[in-house]
């Protein structure tokens, strides 16, 4: 009874449970406060005990789990989950390396089941339990015995995971259209890349703007409805929505079309399109024409996938909820405008978390699963593999590129942005993506740099390492200044929706600026694995082939192309004789 009278002491509404009929009694002699609150019983409960009528706001199970024996370890945790509230605590204790056990049992006989914590922890999460706390401790006895504690909560509303309600809603979900799939997938790119735009509410749930989503569906289904014009007269030609959408079409295909229409026919396309959209330099006809398909998108992101996403999923709760304006004619005609006119869509944090840990996994699931959806609506007409080619398109950076190569050319005493190596009037550079176009499909101003052709065949899709940033900063910062200059509007938006959060109106900007690149490409790295770039310098070996070194190269890399053999090797033995 030590225990239940120390809850009790400190206001606790304890109940008390033990399966020993002599250690209830003991408790009683010891604690005589506790003399209603003691229960008599096996854990788990047989069926029909009236426990099993009672809820409770957490559950102590201090030294019991090891004495389960595998065959009531299911049922042991299931019916501590169906004790708990939604939201409740459980704490466990249990031992580990136990000496002088044979087959799980010490010399009286008494149970011990050695189970791992991963195990535990394992076991109450595929019941919906989330893991709050870990501890291990020595035994106060001087055994030799580990001690662990789990402190677990159980999901609230639906009594399943996040990752596994957002699974639900991939694979379970009634779906008549591909919206449900956009609308995750659009929150899973925003909270991968462009999580500064989240905003946190005092009950532990999170907002985005309306309009990130509109603009990313817009991406999503422009490769979709292009199709149609290759199939002028023949209807729809890889339709989104069920009966072939002869009858009902998706909203706003008849406007998207329009829009993508207009584009095309040498107007650049998508790539075209995006850059203008981004800077806010479309001509009259093209934003009218983007105004209305995007208040149609806004539209039916609210009234359908916002509405019924997670049908398929036990419970009252909504999985999402919006407030604001769900149209703003007129007003929609730039990236910048329809970010800031349109609403908000709402969720529980815990999914949020979960699109920002995982979302580039989920991504990926929903991408596979929205081909196959589009080869079954179609009626196997339109492959897989065509959809998935189309739902992959994204704008290319080449117009961006140019406009800042062109920019950079003009600077005096332009170096590579990595290696500081001086690029001379006659050299050629590239415009290098900061963060690897692979990883963020990112062509905003901010993450193209100038580099030259060597260090960015060296970088290609691998994150420079924090020393080199660190190194690279005050070039980086010169560079953002020069093309703040040059289109400052731009800039300061993208900036602002990808690393600040909006706040760029400080007169020291460049230092929150730097220091949110720098959270990124470390947050980037830890979370997908990715290489370093450069290696640590003192394992670096270079071979540089001196056909390949032209006049020009030699002046401008002088002092730092190197030759060396490998550990245990001469020149010769590398098959390096006549390198310089």
């Amino acid at each position: 009874g030590r225990d239940a009278a120390f809850l009790v002491a400190r206001g606790r509404d304890v109940t008390a449970l033990d399966a020993s009929e002599g250690m209830i009694s003991a408790a009683r002699a010891l604690h005589p406060e506790l003399s209603e609150r003691l229960v008599q019983a096996p854990f788990p409960l047989p069926t029909g005990h009236q426990l099993q009528k009672q809820s409770f706001d957490g559950i102590y199970a201090a030294a019991v789990i090891m004495h389960v024996p595998n065959e009531e370890l299911f049922e042991f945790a299931f019916q501590t989950k169906s004790l708990l509230r939604a939201g409740g605590t459980l704490l466990l204790s249990f031992s580990t390396e136990r000496p002088g056990l044979s087959d799980n049992r010490d010399q009286t006989g008494r149970l011990f089941q050695e189970r791992s914590p991963g195990e535990i922890q394992l076991l109450f999460e595929r019941l919906g339990f989330r893991l709050l706390e870990q501890h291990r401790n020595g035994d106060a006895m001087v055994r030799g015995i580990s001690w662990h504690t789990l402190v677990l909560k159980l999901t609230e509303g639906t009594g399943i995971g996040p990752v596994d309600q957002i699974e639900t809603i991939i694979n379970r979900d009634k779906k008549d259209a591909t919206y449900k799939l956009a609308l995750l997938r659009s929150l899973c790119d925003i909270a991968q890349t462009e999580y500064r735009q989240a905003l946190w509410g005092a009950d532990d749930t999170v907002s985005v703007p309306l309009g990130l989503v509109v603009e990313k569906w817009l991406l999503y289904y422009w490769p979709i409805v292009e199709a149609d014009l290759l199939h002028e007269g023949k209807g729809v030609a890889i339709p989104q929505k069920r009966g072939l959408e002869i009858n009902k079409p998706i909203a706003f295909r008849r406007d998207l079309r329009a829009l993508v229409k207009h584009c095309s026919a040498g107007r650049g396309g998508l790539d075209t399109f995006h850059g203008d959209f981004r800077g806010g330099v479309l001509c009259a006809q093209v934003a009218a024409s983007a105004d209305a398909v995007l208040n149609k998108i806004a539209q039916t992101i609210v009234a359908g996938p916002v509405r019924y996403a997670g049908g398929a999923i036990d419970g009252d709760s909504r999985f999402f909820w919006q407030d604001g304006p769900i149209s703003r004619k007129g007003q929609c005609r730039s990236s910048q405008g329809l970010v800031a006119v349109l609403g908000r869509i709402h969720m529980r944090g815990e999914i949020w978390r979960e699109l920002a840990l995982l979302g580039h996994w989920i991504s990926e699931a929903i991408v596979l699963r929205w081909a196959e959806l589009t080869h079954e609506i179609s009626q196997k007409r339109v492959s897989v593999a065509d959809a998935v080619d189309r739902l992959l398109v994204v704008p290319q950076p080449g117009r961006d590129q140019q406009r800042l190569r062109a920019l950079y050319r003009g600077l005096p005493a332009l170096q590579c942005v990595w290696t500081k190596t001086p690029i001379g009037p006659r050299k050629k550079f590239e415009v290098d993506h900061v963060i690897p176009f692979s990883l963020w499909h990112n062509n905003d101003l901010w993450n193209l740099m100038p580099a030259t052709h060597a260090a960015n065949s060296e970088k290609r899709d691998r994150l420079v390492s924090r020393q080199a940033l660190r190194d690279s900063r005050d070039l980086i910062v010169g560079y953002w200044e020069a093309t703040r200059t040059d289109n400052p509007d731009r800039f300061d938006y993208e900036l602002g929706r990808s690393l600040l959060g909006g706040q760029t109106s400080s007169p020291n900007w460049q230092t929150p600026a730097f220091s949110a690149l720098t959270e990124a490409i470390e947050t980037v790295a830890w979370q997908r694995g990715i290489p370093r770039w450069p290696e640590c310098k003192e394992n670096m070996v270079s071979f540089v082939d001196p056909a390949a070194v032209t006049e020009e190269a030699t002046e401008s890399d002088s002092g730092r192309l190197a030759v060396a053999p490998l550990p245990g090797e001469t020149l010769t033995d590398a098959g390096t004789e006549g390198w310089v």
